[in-house]
């Protein structure tokens, strides 16, 4: 203020001010009847402003002032000087401006001198007192106000504290116990005991005082402060004289506390007291914290007597529990069952060891308790965010359409139909948790808690995870080719652990896999992982090669104390400490030190680890899996070298069972088995004629696709092999292999149009199908049978489940399990019709969501069926499933076929009865195998033998003891790696989706990666280098190139004359109008191509990449590339390609009206009949079946109703009528037989 008005000097009125500015003298003057505000502007009236330019400095009276201050400090009792000591220095001065003014309103020295002294007075009082009540809680007031819970089971551990108590001498107890075991309980029992007074005379009217010693060393800032305080505790406690006991926890922290700098710590003043029994004290630390801090002063530890508190037992537990519950109880506004207390301890028991009881018991209910009270809350906001994503997905899917990208319009779809069917379930369960919340803390809910706690699904099974369980063979195998011993033994572990079956003492399975290189040991660890526990990242993989040195051995439980690492633990017990449900897969355990067998005989046998610093981790929720490379050369030496890669074909069912069986309304039969297929006429009786085999090219000789696309592989025929095969009532044909669809309008007709099983089944839905399991939902990536009654009815199978519906233009299905369905009498199943020519009768509508029961036909068949359980077929895998033309419904099964008739039950007969004839296809039973399996066997089984010879050698008996099973991997064989070969691409073709790609990948390209990737000795391991060196390396070229564009499906051939892989891209059509102009497609339109050599191999020449040239390049391969090209104009069609039309976007084309090789193609009688690929038609196909009736073009054909003709009987060869569409694939393919019109 001094400088601001520019004075030389400040006085004391310029002190006064500023001391006036302080919030403490502010209220002083307050106090003493004095307004500051009106005393503050008075002191600024007396200042006088100057001229000087130098800062001001103290003026001599203002020197005095503060020399006065220092004694008057003193003499109140202050250690340092604070404003009010300066104010009462400018009163004593009594000669400046400032004495003047405050003499004016009655501030005086006395006055000053009585309010400052009251003040020192006030704070000696309050910190009198502090030392008791603010550093000390009295457990015994607690007690008698009922704020301690109730201690059970444990009065030997008070009595033996009451006897430390009453001794003469050193009668200070310290208990000592793990952490949770109730260490603190016991002492609030001791205060309970007081208070209800049942202690010994000596005890009684004593109170316990819990010292808060972080309290104490709150805001002791100054040095010696905290002794201080601790010193006057000590002190008051003693002026009790006995009746004050100090309880002090955690008393390991008493040692150094308040220690720095060479000043004594708090267990140093403590000492004398304890030793001269002028106080007592009880005091409480865990085993370490004694021997470590107590033990090594051994003044100290000889001053208390320990009380060991142990962990009670899980009996004593739940008598803890029982006790305290009703104090959660009130809390919580629950009720806690006495199975849940008896559940909360069994289950903190088994899978929560690293605490103890009665702690993390207690810590359950309490969980659980506040979980009752709040169910279901963080659904809502899930169920909002997922319908948030659904909006963005639909966006993103609009744009895709826009901008016409198929293949991101596909990723999209699926993204957005796996969301819906998300929210649908997580509604369900929202509605269910809200409709079902109860107030009472169940034993599932405990389960739920200790789950959320450490990971381990021990929660009650739901239906899903139950069916997966029992299908996991099933589900392993799709991710993983043959090794079914293998398979089956971890299976069959994971469902005793998961059944709580297994022991509580070993982990769920242990197993030791051999065999050569690269056939899957390591990656089965890794899909057991994935798909029982959820990730992949839920497997601890230690790679024993890390570990071949002795003191590499200490890292697997930790370094030890004094060494590098220490802090650190573990790499085997954290990482099982952090993932206790978890695969442990020590790869390659041969090539680990010895020592390592020795921590694995602890793991093996009682399921424990204790790792550097004394914790047990228990691997009792784990699956431990060896695997190792012993023998390695002995199984090359005896197996592989036998092997040779031969025809690589693997049909989809067994070769020696039958892949389709059909009967068509004329009575021919069509049997399939991979690439043959084999018919009988039976209309000609009754000369038998013999079955003609022929293979399923043949078949498809001289007809063609009507929406074939030349650069998609999936629209082609089926040459390979059938899923499924059925000829409906009315004549038309369908076939299915994988996830497409092949229908024609009957058995005559010359043209046939492909869908995929997904558009199949747009707009349909299951009725009865529960939302949360996919497994009910329709079946869109293949089907296993599929049937049509004499009713209509259709029926479809897959895995274990069946799905009907009533009638090909019904969208409504309903799904059953196999054996529901079997165990229906067929006439409620699929209602017979009247076979003569009359309208076929509407089947009945199913009301409920369940079967109708069977109705038997008379009393005496339901007599039957009562007396003797009906046989039905297996719910296994079904190969075929057909009705006959007079309603005889048959399942075949191996070499077992199954057969009913309406309100008749199941009869089974051997296939080879009715698959009987001259050259009828042989049928062999499924169990039985050929002479090369048996001698395989033989050879594999010795092997085994000596495999686990050379094992014993290795590893100590007591080791191997120890597994539960040891398995050998069989070597892979050149069919099981054309299967790996599906797998590598999938995985490829999901990269690919992520960059908005797709591809499409012909059989011939896998079997020629197959035979370039086999190598008997090293696996499947070359098989990937093989598919990046041909197939990704191409790809990533055009990539870079530019040659791809985002939504391009990239088509990959082989081409087994130049023996090169074919590479094309394919575009999405288009949206601006179609061209018809040949010559002025785009070149973004066509396909692109270039020569890649790779190197050759020792049997041949390896398949070079080769794609087609972009337009502007050399025409040398341009007779390759584009399919409407002039030199084929007039030439007989290939099938599936339509004669001289114009190519526009790959698919539409527009049709001269006047083009004769139209008109014959439309109506069957071409100059030349081609089949597929160009070979001429076989003359002896379907030459039973009257000629294909001509098609009218207004209307596609439909494959549901016989064609008529005007006059209402069966349509001849010379009518022509206007013929209903045909459902399902109308949308897609309206106009493509209209020479008026294009898409």
């Amino acid at each position: 203020k001094a400088k601001e008005l520019k004075v030389p000097m400040v006085d004391t009125e310029y002190v006064l001010w500023g001391l006036m500015q302080d919030s403490g003298i502010y209220q002083l003057v307050s106090d003493l009847k004095v307004v500051p505000t009106e005393f503050v502007l008075e002191i600024e009236k007396s200042f006088k402003p100057g001229n000087a330019v130098e800062s001001p400095k103290f003026s001599p009276r203002v020197k005095k002032v503060l020399e006065l201050s220092f004694p008057i400090a003193r003499r109140l009792g202050y250690e340092f000087i604070s404003p009010e000591h300066i104010l009462l220095g400018l009163a004593e001065e009594g000669e400046g401006l400032a004495a003047q003014l405050m003499a004016k309103k009655g501030i005086t020295s006395d006055v000053l001198k009585k309010k400052i002294g009251i003040k020192k007075e006030g704070e000696e009082e309050k910190q009198a007192k502090s030392a008791i009540s603010e550093y000390a809680t009295d457990l015994t007031q607690m007690a008698q106000e009922g704020k301690l819970d109730p201690v059970i089971a444990r009065s030997k551990e008070i009595e033996r504290i009451m006897h430390i108590l009453s001794r003469r001498n050193k009668n200070n107890p310290v208990l000592i116990g793990d952490a949770g075991v109730g260490k603190t309980a016991v002492v609030e029992g001791l205060a309970i005991r007081i208070v209800q007074g049942n202690v010994p005379e000596p005890l009684l009217n004593k109170r316990i005082l819990s010292l808060d010693l972080t309290g104490m060393l709150a805001g002791a800032s100054q040095r010696g402060e905290f002794e201080k305080r601790f010193q006057a505790l000590i002190n008051e406690v003693k002026a009790s004289q006995g009746q004050i006991i100090l309880f002090i926890d955690e008393l390991h922290n008493l040692v150094g506390a308040g220690g720095s700098g060479g000043a004594m710590d708090a267990s140093n003043i403590l000492k004398p007291s304890l030793a001269r029994g002028e106080m007592q004290t009880i005091g409480t630390t865990t085993i370490t914290e004694y021997r470590k801090y107590i033990e090594k002063d051994r003044a100290l530890e000889r001053r208390f007597q320990p009380v060991l508190i142990n962990e009670p037992s899980p009996d004593e537990a739940v008598e803890m529990l029982r006790g305290t519950k009703d104090k959660y109880e009130a809390f919580h506004k629950v009720s806690i069952s006495d199975d849940a207390v008896k559940s909360a301890v069994k289950l903190s028991s088994r899978y929560i060891g690293d605490r103890f009881l009665p702690d993390k018991a207690v810590d359950l209910i309490d969980e659980a308790a506040s979980a009752v009270r709040m169910p279901a809350i963080s659904l809502p906001e899930e169920i909002r965010s997922l319908e948030e994503e659904v909006k963005r997905q639909d966006a993103e899917l609009t744009d895709a359409k826009q901008q016409n990208n198929a293949v991101k319009s596909q990723s999209v779809e699926k993204k957005l139909e796996t969301l819906k069917k998300d929210i649908e379930a997580k509604k369900q369960e929202y509605e269910v948790k809200k409709g079902t919340s109860t107030t009472e803390v169940t034993p599932a809910m405990i389960q739920q808690i200790v789950s959320r706690w450490t990971g381990i699904p021990i929660a009650r099974l739901t239906e899903s995870e139950s069916e997966k369980l029992v299908n996991l063979e099933d589900v392993i195998h799709k991710k993983l080719i043959d090794q079914e011993q293998a398979v089956a033994a971890v299976s069959e572990a994971v469902r005793r652990g998961r059944a709580g079956l297994s022991s509580h003492k070993r982990p769920i399975g242990s197993f030791i896999f051999m065999g050569p290189t690269g056939v899957g040991k390591t990656e089965l660890a890794k899909v057991l992982a994935e798909e029982l526990f959820g990730s992949p990242d839920m497997m601890v993989r230690l790679d024993m090669t890390e570990y071949m040195e002795k003191h590499e051995v200490a890292k697997l439980i930790g370094a030890p104390p004094g060494y590098v690492g220490y802090e650190e633990g573990g790499q085997l017990t954290e990482a099982v400490r952090r993932k206790p449900y978890s695969v442990v897969l020590l790869d390659e355990i041969e090539k680990a030190h010895p020592d390592v067998f020795n921590i694995l005989l602890q793991i093996l046998d009682d399921g424990r680890l204790t790792d550097n610093k004394g914790r047990t981790i228990s691997f009792k929720n784990t699956i431990l899996i060896c695997t190792s490379n012993i023998g390695t050369g002995l199984i090359q030496k005896t197996l592989i070298d036998e092997m040779q890669v031969g025809e690589l074909h693997v049909p989809k069912k067994q070769d020696n069972t039958v892949g389709t069986y059909v009967v068509t309304p004329t009575g021919r039969m069509i049997v399939t088995r991979g690439k043959d297929y084999w018919q009988l006429d039976q209309t000609k009786q009754p000369t038998p004629t013999p079955w003609t085999k022929k293979s399923i090219s043949d078949y498809f000789a001289g007809q063609k696709l009507l929406n074939y696309d030349a650069l998609s592989l999936d629209q082609k025929f089926p040459t390979e092999s059938f899923d499924t095969h059925v000829v409906l009532p009315s004549g038309a044909e369908m076939i299915t292999e994988e996830d497409r669809l092949w229908q024609r309008t009957s058995t005559t007709a010359k043209e046939w149009k492909t869908i995929s099983l997904i558009d199949y089944f747009k707009g349909h839905s299951v009725l009865n199908a529960e939302p949360d399991k996919p497994e009910q939902q329709l079946p869109t990536a293949e089907w296993e049978t599929h049937a049509v009654s004499p009713s209509e009815t259709e029926i479809l199978s897959l895995g274990s489940r069946v799905w009907i519906r009533e009638g090909q233009q019904d969208t409504v299905w309903k799904t059953f399990a196999k054996e529901e369905y079997l165990r229906q009498d067929q006439s409620t199943v699929t209602p017979a019709v009247n076979t003569q020519s009359q309208p076929a009768q509407q089947p009945p509508v199913y009301n409920s969501s369940e079967l109708p029961q069977e109705q038997p036909a008379s009393p005496n068949a339901s007599q039957e069926k009562q007396d003797q359980p009906e046989e039905i077929p297996s719910t296994k895998a079904w190969d075929s499933h057909v009705f006959t033309p007079n309603g005889v419904e048959m399942i075949i099964v191996g070499s077992s076929v199954w057969q009913r008739k309406p309100n008749q039950s199941w009869q089974k007969q051997e296939l080879s009865a009715l698959l009987s004839g001259n050259n009828a296809p042989v049928v062999m039973k499924k169990d039985e195998p050929s002479k090369e399996d048996a001698a395989f066997e033989n050879k594999f089984m010795m092997l085994t033998e000596q495999l686990l010879e050379e094992l014993r050698k290795f590893f100590k008996p007591e080791l191997l003891n120890r597994f539960d099973e040891v398995i050998v991997f069989r070597p892979l064989t050149a069919q099981h790696m054309l299967a790996i070969v599906e797998l590598q691409i999938e995985s490829l073709r999901q990269i690919l989706e992520e960059q908005e790609l797709a591809i499409e990948i012909s059989d011939a390209v896998k079997e020629e990666l197959t035979v370039v990737g086999f190598d008997p000795i090293y696996g499947a391991r070359p098989l990937r280098r093989t598919i990046q060196r041909l197939v990704e390396n191409p790809i990533s070229t055009m990539l870079i190139k530019g040659d791809i564009k985002e939504g391009d499906t990239i088509v990959i051939d082989f081409d087994p004359e130049t023996n090169d892989f074919v590479f094309t891209t394919r575009r999405p059509a288009p949206s601006s109008p179609a061209k018809t102009n040949s010559d002025e497609v785009s070149p973004d339109d066509q396909d692109t191509t270039v020569n890649n050599e790779s190197t050759q191999l020792s049997s041949g020449t390896t398949p070079k990449a080769t794609v087609l040239p972009q337009k502007g390049e050399s025409d040398q391969n341009k007779s390759s590339t584009i399919l409407n090209e002039e030199p084929n104009k007039g030439k007989p069609p290939a099938a599936g390609q339509v004669p001289d039309g114009n190519l526009v976007g790959g698919l539409t084309m527009d049709l001269p009206e006047k083009d004769a090789s139209l008109s014959d193609a439309m109506s069957g009688a071409a100059p030349t009949t081609l089949g597929i690929n160009g070979l001429p038609a076989s003359p002896d196909t379907n030459k039973d079946i009257p000629e294909s009736p001509k098609l009218n073009q207004t209307g596609p054909v439909s494959p549901v109703s016989q064609p008529t003709s005007p006059a209402g009987g069966p349509l001849s060869p010379t009518d022509t009528t206007e013929l209903p569409s045909i459902p399902h694939f109308n949308d897609r393919m309206s106009g493509s037989l209209s020479p008026q019109k294009s898409s």
